[in-house]
């Protein structure tokens, strides 16, 4: 399960459907900060995923990846961002095989998704 925290409607369901259709990936979608929270914490089977947009308008998504690695320690991240600055990654102690930046091809975000739940199935438990 990938959980996809984005707080643009238009982007939230491309993304979704890119997931989904694309990636064949079971999906579990929020809006902001807090609603991916919410979904996190009620959902009960596992989540592998979360991708999330590095700014969103209620929260940032290093504070959700923070927030949500004390209930899913286990969670691995892929931030992406629209933003212009090239030290966005950087000021946010993200790193560059944890990051994508908009606009990417579907292929391109599959290709990261797929990456990062690789290294977590190749990761000692």
């Amino acid at each position: 399960m990938i959980l996809l925290a984005e707080d643009d409607p238009t982007s939230l369901k491309v993304l979704g459907m890119v997931l989904r259709d694309v990636g064949g990936y079971e999906v579990l979608e929020a809006a902001n900060e807090n609603e991916a929270f919410r979904v996190c914490q009620q959902y009960s089977g596992p989540i592998h995923l979360i991708v999330t947009d590095v700014v969103l308008r209620e929260g940032s998504g290093p504070g959700l990846v923070e927030r949500l690695h004390k209930i899913r320690p286990q969670l691995r991240a892929l931030f992406i961002s629209g933003s212009a600055r090239e030290d966005l990654p950087q000021k946010n102690r993200i790193t560059p095989a944890s990051f994508l930046q908009k606009p990417f091809l579907p292929a391109a975000f599959i290709e990261a998704v797929r990456r990062l739940l690789d290294s977590a199935a190749g990761a000692p438990n």
